[in-house]
């Protein structure tokens, strides 16, 4: 995302930032459930993902071509 982010506007940038950073505390997330599959770690599962989804349609709400 390095290479296209100096064509986006600051908020979009931050945005984006925003997504991969709740992609990989969603990636910490499941690796624990993995090891403990409890319902507890599904609720957080559900939450981080819940995360990243919310923070892509964000984004896709604010910029899109029309």
């Amino acid at each position: 995302a390095a290479h296209m982010a100096p064509y986006m506007p600051k908020p979009m940038q931050d945005a984006g930032t925003a997504m991969h950073r709740a992609a990989s505390r969603l990636a910490i997330v499941l690796q624990n459930a993995e090891v403990s599959p409890t319902v507890d770690s599904m609720r957080d599962v559900n939450r981080a993902l819940h995360e990243v989804t919310s923070a892509c349609t964000g984004c896709h709400a604010s910029y899109r071509i029309r």
